[in-house]
């Protein structure tokens, strides 16, 4: 997201002629955004399909949409205390964490450089939630044997959420340092 703004400045002062250099850049980065979500939400893939699907412990589905604020509540009654230490760097408050920022810069290079709306990314950010989370509940839509990752409701809404979070950070954090700097520009 830094390199969108840094580009921004580096490029020439006349945006028209900056523009499909800002392009090429969102497009590079979205690009590596989305392998880098295919990477994070397929992998690591079992190395014996034939034995984990045959153990009932495998992945299943997720339909708790509040799943990590339960599991932190346990955490806090099985231990008496508040450690919030143990609580933020627990795998499951770092899991959701990771959620909730994933599809952030795809909505930022979306906004940056296509200057799409905020329905655009709310709806691009729950479809591609929705493509990862039927992909990892079908086994790469049937490509594996069994699903080898747990389809997750509340990744659901992070994953979207994280989109309009990269939305807004475009557009209400990098857009007015923009428009100040061109109105400086015009000013001079």
């Amino acid at each position: 997201m830094l390199a969108i703004a840094v580009a921004w400045r580096v490029l020439p002062q006349h945006r028209d002629r900056a523009e499909p250099y800002l392009r090429k850049l969102a497009w590079a980065g979205l690009v590596v955004t989305l392998c880098m979500v295919i990477f994070v939400t397929h992998f690591p893939i079992p190395d014996d399909f034939e034995a984990y699907c045959e153990f009932p412990w495998r992945a299943r589905r997720n339909i708790d949409v509040l799943h990590t604020w339960n599991q932190l509540n346990l955490h806090i009654e099985r231990r008496g205390e508040i450690d919030l230490v143990r609580i933020i760097t627990s795998g499951t408050a770092v899991q959701f964490g990771l959620n909730l920022f994933m599809l952030a810069p795809c909505a930022f290079f979306l906004r940056a450089g296509w200057r799409h709306g905020l329905w655009t990314a709310l709806a691009i950010g729950f479809g591609t939630s929705l493509a990862i989370e039927t992909s990892q509940l079908t086994g790469i839509f049937g490509i594996m044997p069994c699903a080898y990752r747990t389809f997750a409701t509340e990744d659901l809404w992070a994953n979207t959420l994280s989109a309009v979070m990269g939305w807004f950070a475009f557009h209400h954090i990098v857009s007015p340092l923009l428009k100040r700097e061109d109105k400086e520009d015009k000013a001079s």
